[in-house]
């Protein structure tokens, strides 16, 4: 009984924790908010406030300004960060306060 019990936990284990390291994902998520305050730069970080929270621009960030275009397409325009204001909707991929991808929505 009792080995049989140690299989069974062994088991949820060995293929419980890869389902669960997916299921987080390593890139965060997306989330979605107003510009508080727009980008500065703080020593070698861009940063930007959205929604009263600070978040970091990484070095690889891509940044788009999403335009409508006809028939409900969406056209999406690299930008640099001075292109983005206060009072903006942005959409962003983040993991913590890190930004790897942001949109400006139209």
């Amino acid at each position: 009984m009792r080995k049989t019990i140690l299989v069974l936990v062994g088991f949820m284990l060995f293929v419980g924790v890869p389902f669960a390291v997916a299921a987080g994902g390593p890139w965060g998520h997306w989330t979605q908010g107003k510009v508080t305050r727009s980008p500065w730069s703080e020593g070698k970080f861009q940063k930007i406030e959205v929604d009263g929270i600070s978040y970091s621009f990484m070095s690889s960030a891509k940044l788009y300004r999403q335009q409508r275009e006809q028939r409900g397409m969406v056209k999406e325009i690299t930008i640099r960060p001075e292109n983005i204001y206060r009072t903006q909707k942005v959409n962003m991929l983040v993991q913590g306060f890190r930004i790897y991808e942001l949109k400006v929505q139209p």
